[in-house]
């Protein structure tokens, strides 16, 4: 499920008309292969995902000097995906924000947000074409899951 960044989700896990808000996450939805193309577009081999942090996210946010920019208590983006890719998990979020509390979500509307937000589209190599894409995104690491998951809070809820 996606909402456009300025359809500001509520809290994660908060009650809405008998519903329990899913967790979101202010990003970019990106398959594993565009991601690991734009991290390092000569690599062949298969990148994990704890990697895409650690071994490219993280240093070249350093190198870029958004650690000394922004403050060294801001962080890049997260990755958000399953730990072993299969045919039914191809998808990633890279993202700055989330819903998990109030703070969080106000951190997402604070002036500084918008350039947290381009210094993570910095360090990821983002090409304006998939730049735009940013929104607001639930993650359910398979097809199909997302609306297992909800018919499940819903009935949990809902008392069913």
């Amino acid at each position: 499920m996606t909402s456009r960044t300025g359809d500001i989700p509520p809290v994660w896990h908060s009650s809405h008309g008998g519903y329990r808000t899913p967790p979101y996450y202010l990003g970019w939805r990106l398959t594993y292969d565009q991601l690991s193309r734009l991290l390092d577009p000569e690599n062949n081999v298969e990148i994990e995902i704890f990697d895409f942090l650690h071994k490219y996210i993280f240093p070249r946010w350093e190198r870029l000097g958004y650690d000394q920019k922004l403050s060294p208590d801001v962080e890049p983006g997260l990755v958000l995906g399953p730990m072993k890719f299969s045919p039914w998990d191809q998808e990633v979020i890279v993202f700055a924000f989330s819903n998990m509390s109030k703070a969080t979500i106000a951190a997402s509307q604070d002036p500084k947000a918008q350039l947290i937000i381009e210094a993570t589209r910095h360090a990821l190599n983002l090409p304006d074409e998939l730049a735009g894409g940013i929104a607001w995104h639930t993650y359910f690491p398979r097809p199909g899951l997302d609306r297992a998951m909800n018919d499940l809070d819903q009935r949990e809820w809902v008392g069913q």
